[in-house]
């Protein structure tokens, strides 16, 4: 068989070539991580072994970084979401290291984006009310002292949130992960 890349990935075991059944495979694994594999050989067209080889080939070069149960925030009790636009005052590479380091050690703050534009980061801060997330950033502008501003935009609902967007899969165009 004649594997024509569609897309390559550098990882640390060096370069992987994607092609066409590879990119099937991520995009039904990327909404059902937990299809069997006799199930995704099938809508893949290939065998279970060659399917199974395929996936352990993504997963060991990184392409495939974990999988995750997606848990409802409401099911756990009462939370707000606030997306928090962050500037820092100074643009010095410690400084930024240092802000991350930071965000890393707080456990609300759920994700955190380094943007261009007009602001720095992106905070997506989970809290139990506004009083909770004001604690959190006063925690986070007291042990990081050069915080510029920061705005809050409290999350009403989310409407669509997909972690991942693969691009390409059924088609042969590039592919975007």
């Amino acid at each position: 068989m004649k594997v024509t890349p569609i897309r390559s990935f550098r990882s640390s075991e060096g370069t992987v070539q994607l092609d066409a059944t590879d990119m099937a495979i991520l995009s039904i694994l990327q909404d059902n991580g937990r299809i069997t594999n006799s199930r995704l050989a099938l809508d893949v067209d290939l065998s279970e072994s060659a399917c199974f080889n395929r996936v352990r080939r993504l997963e060991q070069a990184k392409v495939i970084e974990g999988y995750r149960a997606v848990i409802s925030q409401r099911a756990l009790g009462s939370f707000i979401t606030v997306l928090a636009d962050v500037t820092l005052e100074s643009h010095k590479h410690h400084e930024h290291s240092r802000f991350e380091r930071i965000v890393m050690e707080i456990p609300e703050i759920v994700e955190c984006t380094a943007t261009s534009g007009q602001f720095d980061y992106r905070l997506k801060v989970v809290a139990v009310d506004m009083d909770d997330y004001m604690r959190l950033m006063d925690d986070l502008s007291e042990r990081h002292d050069r915080i510029g501003q920061f705005f809050s935009n409290v999350v009403m609902k989310t409407v669509k949130h997909r972690p991942n967007f693969i691009r390409g899969a059924d088609d042969n165009e590039k592919a975007e992960l």
